[in-house]
């Protein structure tokens, strides 16, 4: 017989498979929810849609690990952007 801890795992990813349609469907009922309100106090789509647009990049920033949040760091290498540019000098001469 194969271990408990397999079968475990496995229900879980199956329930997650199963339960990620009405997950999202869920998500989405709640956006229209929060951009309806925001209509009926008087903004416009586009202000709605923006205005989520900023909570989202801020979220994102907000949950980025710490290593990416050093002062300085863009999160791209350094080193990375001199070879590409090394490289697209020599394809180019």
């Amino acid at each position: 017989m194969i271990c408990v801890r397999y079968w475990t795992v496995a229900s879980v990813i199956a329930g997650l498979i199963l339960l990620s349609p009405v997950l999202a469907f869920l998500a989405v009922l709640a956006a229209e929810v929060v951009i309806d309100g925001l209509m009926e106090a008087g903004m416009t789509g586009v202000s709605a849609i923006a205005i989520g647009v900023v909570g989202c990049m801020l979220v994102r920033r907000i949950l980025r690990p710490e290593t990416a949040r050093q002062s300085g760091s863009t999160g791209v290498s350094e080193g990375l952007i001199a070879k590409k540019i090394g490289a697209a000098a020599v394809s180019t001469s």
